[in-house]
This record gives C-alpha cells, structure tokens and sequence, in this order.
C-alpha cells in the first residue's frame, strides 16, 4: 500500500498569514462535567485554557494566524484534532469510543486522510504481534520479517507525506511525534524533511532542542557509570551491570501507562533473568513512600533506582526523557542498541537476542 501520489493534495501550509477568528462549537453527547481542559498551540508554544459547557455544548474563539493542533481532555479520554481560521464543529459520543466528528477544518480533513493509511498499517503490526506470542518457534522468525516489512512501509509513507508537504502542520506534528517516540536516527531523517519556515517555528525549535538532547540516547551511544540509589538508600552502579544485556524502565508510580505495562515487564525478567539479563528502573517519583508502595503492590524484584527529583532526575535528564514510560535496552558493552521497547516488542526483541545465543 502507497500514499505517494495521495500526499500531493494533502499539503497544508503553516507560514503566519494574517490573524483570523476561529470559532470552535463543540457539542460531547452524555457529558456531565461543566468544564473541560483545552489546549492548543500558537506560534509562541502551547496554551491552555478552560472550557464552560452547558448541556455538553460549548463554544471557543480565539485569533490565529493560520492551522494549528489542538487537543480537547475528556473525563477519560484526550481527542486531538486540528484547528484553523474560520468556523469548527466538533461533535462526539463520550461513551462511544473514536466518535469524534470535525467539520470546518480542511487541515483536519487532510490528516484524517494520512492517519487512515498510517492506522492500517499500525493495526497491521499488531496483528503479527499477536501472532508472534502464540506461534510456535520455528514460524516466529518469517513472522518478525513480515513485522519488519509492515514497520518499513510505515516509514516510507511517513516519509513521503514529510518529503511532499515539508511546510505542513500536520508534518510539524507528524516530525515531531517521530523525534519524541522514536529513536534519534529517525528524528533527524523526519526532521531534515520539514523546510527552513517550520524549522523556525516555535514548535520547530522545539523539536531541534529534544534531537540535541537525544543524541545521548541515540543507537550506538554508550551509557555513563551513573550511579543513584535503591529504595533503601543504597547507591547502584550501572558499571556493576557490565557484561548484560540491561534494560533501563525509565517509570513513576503515579504514572498509569508504567503500571499497566509493569506486568509485562515482570514477565519479561522471569523469561530471561537467567540469560544474561537483567533490569533497572529509573523512577522520577519525588516521594519515597509512594516509590516504595509501588515496587511492592507491582511486585517489581529488579534493581529500582532514584534520586527523588521527580522529572529533574539526573539519569532521565541526560538521556532527553521527557515522559514516561520510557525504556533503553543496553548491550554487555554498555552500547544502547534499541530505545522504547514495551509490551509485545519488549519480548519479541529479547527472543531475538537470546536465540541468536
């Protein structure tokens, strides 16, 4: 499947015009809550701002200058869409997941054409995931390379919306979902797509900044001998960990995606502690009572480590981690050799680890 020729008229252009309103008229079937939480980007960086709704209707105007993302925070659900001048309508179902409905936007329409072709192909890998865990053996390997090939033609028509639409919002956002949930080589390719105009954005310079600071937790980069402490005040060296595979579960305790995916992890370490392996979790928790009460209700028995700053550790800082969960695998040389593995791929990588041994 190829979206080549489909990006061409896809192109929406994020050079500032002249400020125009935008009107957005909301309208959450089965929404109780009289205020939501909105956020948005401008030329000068994100924004935040309070929504009054009355009988799950609510209207918001603001002036811009041009198409921008945009993100509305549901009771339990945050919807992301695209906004520009002129008159939106946004409607949705908030017992009915992917109900939203946008009007008004052409940008909107645009990326819903992109991420239809983007989505296939993602639920397309998670299909061959599953399969992967149940088959047996001998069938995983032609599997993992029918993964691989879904995984490449992803990038390519990630690449090809990037290289045709290099001016695009959607581009922006697209370089910079790949710069912060990707790993360094493919931040850079997405970035070096976006023209010299969105470089120069806020939102471009931001994308610059978090590529500068990954380059420490770029593949091939070799990890320092950090050293912090475990729960009982213990300092941890990571040089005692040389001659392992490492995996370092950057995580917090108020974090609900890190518990969800805790378990998965613990069946990873079961699998594989006896094979050269072993696991450190980073915590950017700043209470230790809560830290504590964490690794005991998840039953987490790897090295846990921590220097309570909260997002200021010192460990997450060097590496550019931004939020969590966030995961480096390490090779016995220290090198990192894969960045955010979790569920499936976590043990689809260490299959392929430990039965090349």
């Amino acid at each position: 499947m190829k979206i080549f020729a489909l990006t061409l008229f896809l192109a929406i252009i994020i050079l500032p015009g002249f400020s125009q309103n935008v009107v957005l008229n909301g309208e959450i079937i089965g929404l109780t809550e009289k205020k939501l939480l909105f956020t948005y980007r401008t030329e000068t960086g994100m924004h935040l701002d309070t929504l009054q709704v009355k009988n799950g209707k609510f209207t918001w105007t603001k002036t811009l200058s041009g198409a921008q993302w945009a993100m509305l925070w549901l009771p339990d659900n945050a919807i992301p869409f695209f906004i520009e001048p002129g008159n939106i309508n946004v409607k949705a179902n908030i017992a009915v997941t992917d109900s939203l409905i946008v009007t008004g936007s052409k940008t909107e329409d645009s990326a819903r054409v992109l991420y239809r072709v983007l989505d296939k192909l993602v639920a397309q890998r998670n299909i061959i995931d599953k399969k992967i865990d149940t088959a047996p053996d001998a069938e995983k390997p032609s599997l993992r390379v029918i993964g691989k090939e879904i995984d490449l033609e992803l990038k390519r028509n990630q690449h090809a919306y990037l290289k045709t639409n290099p001016s695009s919002v959607i581009s922006l956002n697209l370089a910079n979902f790949i710069a912060t949930n990707e790993d360094y080589e493919e931040g850079i390719i997405a970035f070096d797509y976006l023209s010299k105009e969105a470089k120069m954005t806020k939102q471009g310079l931001e994308i610059a900044e978090e590529l500068a600071v990954k380059t420490k937790s770029r593949i091939g980069a070799i990890v320092p001998d950090f050293i912090q402490n475990d729960p009982s005040g213990n300092p941890i060296k990571f040089a005692d960990f040389r001659g392992r595979y490492v995996y370092i579960d950057f995580w917090a305790s108020w974090c609900i995606p890190c518990r969800n995916e805790n378990p998965n992890v613990l069946k990873a370490y079961e699998k594989f502690k006896n094979k050269n392996f072993a696991i450190i979790g980073v915590s950017i928790d700043n209470d230790l009572n809560s830290w504590k009460k964490a690794i005991e209700d998840d039953k987490m028995p790897w090295t846990m480590v921590s220097d309570l700053k909260g997002s200021k550790n010192e460990i997450a800082t060097y590496f550019g981690i931004r939020g969590v969960p966030s995961t480096l695998l390490i090779d016995p040389s220290g090198k990192i050799i894969a960045w955010n593995l979790n569920g499936n791929k976590l043990h689809h990588k260490l299959d392929e680890l430990f039965s090349e041994q």
